[in-house]
């Protein structure tokens, strides 16, 4: 399907059909939805979720607001301010010099058939954006995708996630700064 020259990605096939390899192979190329990923591939995801919520890794967060603590610890207020600026300023240049992460994200979910699912290649995720590219697609397919998928994925996630938070401790931490722990169950 296309819009005004732009490609729309047809949404009740399992794949994304590209019929103009940018490599100009006579051979058009399928990638395939999948809905399970390596740990290699998860490891990569997490990085993109972070980056396609908030536009920083979790590796500049962390660094960027350890820094910004210590100085704050040392009452260097200017200092810190001045390590926010540049955190600022390096998610503007991270934005403007790397591939959507809607992009990359739909990369680990939307495979070729000789694919290698069990390690994450980066060369093997350029050459599927080059090629969704050339094809001329719509962006707002990606983001459509991106959010779809990461959805149904966040929700087995989550189910995982909230079976592990049930399982009841010793003690409970309080949350109150100089109070003595608690101990007994989660709920005491």
């Amino acid at each position: 399907m296309e819009a005004n020259g732009v490609k729309r990605i047809d949404f009740k096939k399992n794949f994304i059909l590209c019929e103009k390899p940018f490599d100009n192979e006579d051979k058009p190329r399928k990638y395939y939805f999948h809905d399970t990923m390596s740990v290699d591939y998860y490891e990569v995801y997490e990085d993109l979720e972070m980056l396609l919520s908030k536009g920083r890794s979790y590796a500049d967060v962390y660094n960027s607001q350890k820094k910004v603590h210590e100085l704050l610890n040392q009452s260097k207020v200017a200092d810190a301010a001045i390590e926010n600026y540049n955190s600022m300023a390096l998610v503007s240049e991270k934005l403007q010099k790397r591939e959507h992460p809607a992009l990359r994200m739909i990369a680990l979910f939307a495979c070729g058939e000789s694919e290698n699912r069990d390690k994450f290649d980066d060369v093997v995720m350029d050459k599927k954006i080059r090629d969704w590219r050339n094809e001329g697609f719509a962006m707002e397919d990606f983001f459509q995708l991106a959010f779809n998928l990461v959805e149904g994925f966040m929700e087995s996630y989550k189910e995982v996630s909230q079976g592990l938070l049930k399982k009841p401790t010793s003690k409970k931490r309080s949350t109150e700064p100089g109070e003595k722990e608690k101990s007994g169950g989660p709920n005491s």
